[in-house]
């Protein structure tokens, strides 16, 4: 078997037409009810509609990839993508590990490739993202590599939106300063402001 990533965006969404016959006719034979006033779901099949919205999106789509990982942000106006591998990529790259992030933004129907700094994780395939209740921010941890099983231990925490850049501002602004301060020290205090 040949596993080949395709770049399509899929929405999966129940499909209510079906689920919605199924659970609320009491007098088809295929209902849950089947004839009854009420009834537990368990053993409820849900119906699944699937439509392909790659021709609809804006913006650069993420490359093809599969064993990547997806999760929504800020209350479901972005879907996340994270990692995943391509086993085309490796006669150009010599890795199959994907290390990107890319945002979709479900009202705009535009991709966003995010920008990461600081310490970035390694590339990895099969691993866990999760998107935090503040909507501000994504953990990931796990998954693997072509060298490596990740600790589950290794947890990186990515801070998206406004907090983000103002935090990451503040931050350098703090190390430019500690810097010129070093460099003070090191020449006599001869170093402009």
């Amino acid at each position: 078997m040949t596993e080949n990533a395709v770049g399509d965006l899929w929405l999966i969404q129940p499909d209510t037409r079906v689920n919605e016959s199924i659970i609320c006719d009491n007098k088809d034979p295929k209902s849950i009810y089947n004839g009854k006033e009420s009834a537990y779901l368990m053993g409820f099949e849900m119906h699944l509609r699937a439509t392909n919205i790659s021709k609809y999106a804006k913006g650069r789509a993420p490359s093809a990839r599969y064993a990547h990982q997806a999760t929504s942000i800020s209350k479901g106006r972005y879907l996340v993508i994270s990692g995943g591998r391509n086993n085309a990529m490796f006669k150009t790259l010599g890795n199959i590990a994907m290390n990107d992030i890319n945002l979709f933004n479900t009202q705009s129907f535009e991709w966003e490739t995010l920008a990461m700094y600081g310490h970035l994780p390694l590339s990895r395939w099969n691993h866990s993202v999760l998107g935090l209740e503040d909507g501000e921010r994504l953990m990931i941890f796990g998954g693997l590599n072509m060298t490596a099983y990740m600790s589950s231990s290794s947890l990186y925490v990515f801070e998206l939106g406004e907090y983000a850049v103002e935090n990451f501002q503040a931050k350098a602004k703090f190390q430019v300063s500690e810097l010129q301060n070093k460099a003070r020290a090191i020449q006599g205090g001869s170093i402009p402001q």
